[in-house]
C-alpha cells in the first residue's frame, strides 16, 4: 500500500471560507476512504493547527503565511513519517508558493514555484538547491478573485476537485489519436510534431492560425471526451486567452469560455506549454483556463507559472543546423511528462522523474544549466493529486530505473554539487573582447526577424572539474552567451494585443577561447 499526505492551514481556509470549511473537511474524509479502496493510506495535516499536527509527533506549528516555515513543519514530519505523495490542498492564499529570483533575462521578477516542497534539502537553501525534486508533489488550487465585489468566497473548485478525486476510476488512457487533441501555433508546428512522436502519439495537430476562435469559437467535437490534451501555444499573464502564432498573426485560440457546458474534458491529463499557462495568482475560473479546466473535471495540469521557452521557426539560419532538430524546455517538460503518465507512473512521480532527467540530459549535452533551463525546472508545476495514475500501462523496466535514480538522495546531492561547482558568475557587462565575435548573430536575427529588437545580453563563465570535461568531452572553461531579442505580442492582422507579455527570442552562444558557436536558441511561449 502506498501513502500520501495532504497538507493546508486550517486557519487560512477558516478564514477564506468560513462555516464552509466543514464542506472541505467532509470532502477530505471521502478522499481517504476512496484512496483505501485504491490502496492509498491517506492522512491529513494542517500545518498551523496543533491537534491536526499531534499524531505526527509536531508540538510547533508553521507559519503559514512564510513558505520557508511551512516547508521546514512538512519536512520534520518526513524526518520520521514516510509518505510517498504529498498533496497541497489549497491555492498561493492557503499554503504560499515559493518566489525565487528570475535567473532568465526576460520581463519576469520572479518564478514561481512547489519546487521546495518536493525536495528533501534544507529550508534554508538557495533557488538552484531546489532546481531538481525527489518527492512526488501535487497541488488542490482555489479561486482568488470573484466575480462581484462584497460576494464571499464559495469553495466550489475545491469541492469540485476533491470530489472528482474520489469518484476517479482509472480508466488507462492509451496514446492514441482517438483520445488525444494537440493544439500549437502554427510557427511551431515541428516542435510539437516531435513532442507527439516522442511520446508514441500519431494524431493530426490543430494549428493556429487558422484556428481562431473569434471566428466561430473552438470545435467542440475536436476537445469533447479527449483523455489527452497538448497545447502549444502563446500565453498571458493578464489576459485569459491563449494564442497561436503565424508569421505576424497571432490569433485567439482558447478562452476558458470555450470550456462550456457542451465541452466534456472530465478525467483528462493536460499539458501546456504556454506562458503563465498555470499562473493562478489572482485568478478564477472565468479567467484561467488552467483553472476551468480542474473545474471542468480535468484530473491533472501540468504547466508553466510564468514565461516558458520552447524551439522557434526555423527562419534563422546558424551555422548548426542541428539546432532545429532539438527540443528544448517547455517542449520536453510535455514529452517526458505526458510520456511517464502513459507509462503506469502516478502524476507526481512524473513530473518528478521528468525534471530529474531534464537536468540530467541538459547536464549530459551541455556540462551544465543555461539560465533558461533554471528556470524550466523551477516554473512547472501539477494541479492535481500525484498518487492518481491515467494509465494500467505497466512501467517499462528502464523507466522504473530511472524514477528509482530520480528519487535517490545520491543522485540529487549529485545535482546539487555540479550546480555549485559550475556556476562561476553571470553578469550583464559583457566585455568588448567577448561582445564583438557575437555581431554576426545579431545581423543575423535582424534579418530574418525584424520585429525582434535586443534587449539583453548576459553571459556566465562556466568551470567544469576537469576531470569531469574530458571525459565528457566539454572544455574545461567556456563562457555562455545568452542573447534575448524582445517584440509585442501583437496580432498584426487585427492590431490586437494578444498578450500583455512581451514575446522573447533568445540565442545561446557558446564562446571557447576564439571558438563561437550557436547551441541553443528558443521562443518564450
Amino acid at each position: 500500500m502506498s501513502s500520501k499526505i495532504v497538507i493546508s492551514s486550517k486557519r487560512n481556509l477558516s478564514r477564506k471560507y468560513r462555516a464552509a470549511l466543514a464542506q472541505i473537511e467532509s470532502r477530505l474524509q471521502r478522499l481517504i476512504q476512496a484512496d483505501q479502496q485504491r490502496g492509498i493510506a491517506t492522512r491529513v495535516a494542517y500545518l498551523d493547527d496543533l491537534l491536526s499536527l499531534q499524531p505526527f509527533g509536531i508540538s510547533d506549528i508553521a507559519n503559514v503565511a512564510d513558505a520557508r516555515s511551512v516547508k521546514d513543519l512538512l519536512d520534520k514530519i518526513l524526518s520520521t513519517w514516510s509518505f510517498d505523495h504529498i498533496l497541497i490542498l489549497g491555492g498561493d492564499q492557503i499554503i504560499p508558493f515559493f518566489r525565487f529570483d528570475n535567473p532568465a533575462g526576460d520581463s519576469d521578477t520572479s518564478v514561481t514555484t512547489d519546487n521546495p516542497y518536493a525536495n528533501s534539502g534544507s529550508a534554508s537553501g538557495s533557488r538552484d538547491d531546489f532546481l531538481v525534486p525527489d518527492r512526488s508533489l501535487g497541488r488542490l488550487p482555489d479561486e482568488e478573485i470573484y466575480e462581484e465585489p462584497g460576494i464571499s468566497p464559495t469553495p466550489e473548485l475545491l469541492l469540485r476537485q476533491l470530489d472528482r478525486l474520489s469518484e476517479y476510476q482509472c480508466a488507462g488512457a492509451e496514446p492514441g489519436a482517438a483520445n488525444t487533441i494537440a493544439v500549437s501555433a502554427e510557427d511551431w508546428r515541428g516542435a510539437s510534431q516531435a513532442v507527439l512522436l516522442g511520446i508514441g502519439i500519431t494524431v493530426g495537430v490543430t494549428l493556429s492560425p487558422p484556428l481562431d476562435i473569434r471566428q466561430g469559437g473552438f470545435p467542440v467535437h475536436s476537445i469533447t471526451n479527449k483523455r489527452i490534451h497538448y497545447w502549444n501555444c502563446h500565453g498571458s499573464r493578464i489576459l485569459p486567452l491563449w494564442a497561436g502564432q503565424g508569421g505576424t498573426s497571432k490569433p485567439p485560440c482558447m478562452h476558458p469560455d470555450e470550456l462550456r457546458d457542451a465541452v466534456n474534458v472530465a478525467d483528462s491529463l493536460v499539458s501546456s506549454e504556454a506562458c503563465h499557462g498555470a499562473n493562478i495568482i489572482g485568478k478564477n475560473v472565468q479567467t484561467s483556463i488552467c483553472l476551468k479546466y480542474l473545474w471542468k473535471g480535468a484530473i491533472a495540469f501540468q504547466g508553466s507559472t510564468t514565461i516558458a521557452y520552447g524551439m522557434p521557426n526555423g527562419s534563422l539560419r546558424f551555422p548548426d543546423p542541428n539546432i532545429w532538430n532539438q527540443k528544448w524546455a517547455a517542449d520536453l517538460m510535455s514529452e517526458y511528462f505526458l510520456t511517464n503518465c502513459l507509462n503506469g507512473a502516478s502524476c507526481g512521480e512524473s513530473l518528478q522523474e521528468t525534471k530529474y532527467r531534464y537536468f540530467e540530459e541538459r547536464v549530459n549535452s551541455r556540462g551544465g544549466l543555461l539560465a533558461e533551463d533554471k528556470k524550466t525546472l523551477l516554473q512547472f508545476v501539477l494541479y492535481g493529486d500525484p498518487s492518481i495514475r491515467v494509465s494500467f500501462a505497466p512501467a517499462a523496466e528502464n523507466w522504473n530505473k530511472r524514477l528509482q535514480r530520480a528519487k535517490s538522495l545520491e543522485a540529487i546531492g549529485t545535482a546539487r554539487q555540479i550546480l555549485r561547482e559550475s556556476d562561476k558568475g553571470m553578469f550583464t557587462e559583457v566585455p568588448d573582447q567577448l561582445f564583438r565575435p557575437l555581431s554576426h548573430i545579431l545581423e543575423e536575427v535582424k534579418r530574418a526577424q525584424p520585429d525582434y529588437k535586443l534587449s539583453l545580453l548576459q553571459s556566465l563563465q562556466i568551470e567544469r572539474e576537469d576531470r569531469y570535461a574530458k571525459a565528457a568531452g566539454f572544455a574545461p572553461v567556456a563562457y555562455w552567451h545568452e542573447i534575448y531579442f524582445v517584440s509585442p505580442q501583437i496580432d498584426q492582422a487585427t492590431k490586437e494585443v494578444i498578450s500583455d507579455v512581451d514575446s522573447y527570442l533568445v540565442v545561446v552562444v557558446e564562446q571557447v577561447g576564439d571558438k563561437v558557436s550557436v547551441i541553443q536558441a528558443g521562443l518564450s511561449r
